[in-house]
């Protein structure tokens, strides 16, 4: 039986399996906004994303105002201190509405994960997001799994498996999302979680991302920092002279090709064939460099006019 009571909101706290997922106000104006990356396209749906989730967090404080909480918040008791499993935004709006107390739905501490989780499948996430939270509530999927042992009895889930089942991602995507977890809860790369585990609510590919903390821990690993190496002044200026070497051969190559093109219009010149040298002076004009054109383009006037 579920028990209903009043509960002071100073006496609140989210539940820490619940506080370590993104909530709506951190991925739209802490992370999406941040992030510039992308071509005008992908920039323009983030943009529309932000929009969305301020409007929900707007929504749900005016509707709070006028009406109150409606659906109580899921807490549970552990260790003498009340817990949120469901509901930190009401929580949230209630305290930027300086409301005294909150209605509260008081639940049995065995099954806050599975109320944690559910909320969590609720939520605007991307399916990497979504697998990654899931690892966050029920970690021994993948610290048991890397050791290769059974889940135990207080996990609902025997593998990997059975938990991307469950919330609907591949078995794929989950050992992505276990593989993340291993690194960023290591004693040893605390520095890692720091830096990248906000972006698992923002990016599109957490294999990229566990791409690039695989390439810092082993970065790590072989110099002692997870950080790339300082460019020398010498190894700078061989780097420029290499490139600056690649891009004089490849205009040379591109000079060679547009000579030839340029032979050919002067050859329909010498062939009196003015209709096809002004279409064809018509279609090359602008894909030049006007060092290649300029005489060519003198040339071509009074054809062009015509």
């Amino acid at each position: 039986m579920i028990l209903f009571e009043k509960k002071k909101v100073s006496n609140l706290q989210p539940h820490p399996l619940l506080g370590t997922s993104g909530m709506l106000d951190e991925l739209s104006r802490n992370e999406l906004v941040k992030s510039g990356k992308g071509d005008a396209a992908q920039r323009a749906l983030r943009e529309a994303k932000v929009d969305e989730l301020n409007l929900k967090l707007d929504s749900l404080q005016a509707d709070i105002a006028k009406n109150g909480i409606i659906e109580p918040i899921k807490i549970c008791l552990e260790n003498g201190e009340w817990l949120i499993v469901d509901g930190r935004h009401r929580w949230m709006a209630a305290k930027a509405l300086n409301r005294e107390t909150v209605p509260c739905a008081l639940v049995d501490p065995k099954n806050a994960r599975e109320i944690i989780l559910s909320a969590m499948l609720g939520k605007h996430l991307s399916k990497g997001a979504r697998a990654y939270s899931a690892v966050q509530v029920h970690p021994e999927v993948a610290l048991e799994a890397a050791k290769g042992k059974q889940m135990g009895t207080e996990c609902p889930f025997k593998s990997q498996t059975d938990l991307a089942l469950k919330i609907g991602v591949s078995e794929r995507l989950m050992k992505v999302a276990c593989a993340l977890y291993r690194v960023f809860y290591n004693p040893d790369h605390k520095t890692l979680r720091i830096k990248y585990e906000k972006s698992v609510w923002t990016c599109q590919n957490i294999a990229k991302l566990l791409g690039e903390v695989d390439a810092s821990v082993k970065r790590h690993d072989e110099t002692g920092s997870y950080d790339l190496p300082k460019e020398t002044k010498e190894k700078k200026e061989d780097r420029e002279h290499r490139l600056a070497k690649a891009v004089a051969l490849n205009f040379i190559k591109d000079s060679s090709t547009k000579a030839l093109e340029l032979n050919k219009g002067w050859q329909l010149f010498d062939e009196s064939d003015e209709t096809a040298a002004a279409e064809y002076i018509s279609e090359s004009i602008g894909l030049y460099p006007k060092a290649y054109l300029k005489a060519f383009v003198a040339a071509a006037e009074p054809l062009l006019e015509k």
